[in-house]
């Protein structure tokens, strides 16, 4: 089961926006559920990813659920899915731009990632068990 939703994904980038971004002919306005069903899959893979072999158990949940912080990486990292997986049609007026912020999007989730991973932030996510930290004997 998911993590995140649609909702999740237009609280962040509107309405409009993904449902434009969904299609592939970039013209409609109504949204295409199986590409924002695949961005979901793909959002929430890129941040779980991120976290393999870390100290947090995959895939990420905390004590009351998904915590706030992840669900709004998963739901960017949807969105940015979208927008780099639309329809595009050439010389669009702004894509450039767009593009720039797409980009600057993922590099902030990146960066606010690297800084849980160093440790220098904690995540309130479950933990994962690596066994005994102690000797024990067999």
């Amino acid at each position: 089961m998911a993590s995140i939703t649609k909702t999740d994904i237009e609280d962040r980038f509107g309405v409009e926006n993904v449902a434009l971004w969904s299609q592939l002919g970039n013209r409609q306005a109504t949204d295409n559920k199986k590409r924002i069903d695949e961005s979901i899959v793909q959002g929430e893979a890129f941040v779980n990813d991120r976290f393999r072999c870390s100290k947090y158990a995959l895939p990420l949940t905390g004590p009351s659920g998904l915590p706030a912080k992840v669900k709004d990486w998963m739901a960017k990292a949807s969105g940015i899915w979208l927008w780099e997986n639309r329809g595009r049609r050439e010389g669009t007026e702004g894509e450039a731009s767009k593009d720039a912020e797409m980009q600057a999007i993922e590099a902030k989730i990146e960066q606010q990632i690297d800084s849980y991973l160093a440790g220098s932030r904690e995540l309130p996510a479950n933990l994962t068990t690596t066994g005994p930290s102690s000797p024990t004997v067999v």
